[in-house]
């Protein structure tokens, strides 16, 4: 681990106090909630080569490859609106995509990062409440190489020549940093206007089910707090959560 610590900025060196790695890990977001649950770990980091239990949002299976790049970190914020939270982790993971050579990525709405009409990476953000603060547990994972999966791209897919893991890694938590201080500051307001270069579903007819109703509508962009907006027949409506399937480019 100290080679991912040398690689990365000055700023996330000093926040990024733990960097812990595992051959094989049950959950990575399970191991620092589990750590949250009795201490302040902000700046702490949980990698693996091979997650057995994951999991991913509605408490479905998350199922990570042996040697995809899966990791979680933990940020302590004070009292701020955290709407959004997900999708700036996505931005930051695109980022970071883009600089190596993924050109065509984009954020399906609010967690899946995409690559070629392909899931390329998932994010799953929780929290844990305690003494007046709020710890975020981010987990991202990557898929780096081809393995049997529907609907799903690996970077050997998307690239001629693959990045070292560490240097993706130490790009990655320090793109992180940048961001989740600019949204410390901010909130989600603060990347409201960038936020048409990344969005995936713009332009298509798409079905949120929240709850158990499902809705048809057309993806018109977020709002200022990351909520997704859809015109419903004439009628714009928000979504803090939900799940959602393209179904037709307009």
């Amino acid at each position: 681990m100290t080679t991912i610590k040398l690689n990365l900025t000055e700023p996330a060196q000093s926040f990024y106090y733990c960097i812990e790695y595992f051959a094989e890990l049950g959950s990575t977001n399970t191991y620092l909630l589990n750590k949250a649950s009795h201490a302040d770990i902000s700046g702490r980091v949980c990698v693996t080569d091979m997650q057995t239990k994951g999991r991913g949002r509605r408490g479905r299976e998350w199922v990570a490859q042996f040697d995809d790049l899966t990791f979680s970190l933990a940020w302590r914020f004070n009292n701020i609106d955290l709407s959004g939270l997900s999708l700036v982790v996505g931005m930051a993971v695109i980022n970071v995509l883009k600089k190596i050579g993924v050109s065509d990525c984009q954020l399906k709405w609010p967690n899946d990062v995409y690559s070629a009409q392909s899931k390329l990476a998932g994010i799953l953000v929780e929290f844990v409440n305690s003494h007046g603060y709020i710890q975020a547990i981010i987990g991202i994972g990557l898929n780096f190489y081809t393995h049997d999966a529907d609907n799903k791209v690996a970077l050997e897919q998307c690239l001629q020549h693959l990045p070292d893991k560490t240097e993706l890694l130490s790009a990655l938590l320090s793109e992180l940093h940048l961001l989740l201080s600019v949204f410390e500051q901010q909130c989600f307001s603060g990347f409201y206007q960038n936020w048409k270069h990344y969005d995936m579903l713009f332009g298509h007819l798409i079905s949120v089910e929240e709850s158990g109703v499902v809705i048809h509508g057309a993806a018109c962009g977020v709002n200022q707090f990351g909520q997704l907006l859809v015109n419903c027949n004439g009628v714009m409506q928000s979504f803090a959560s939900g799940e959602v399937s393209v179904r037709m480019k307009l």
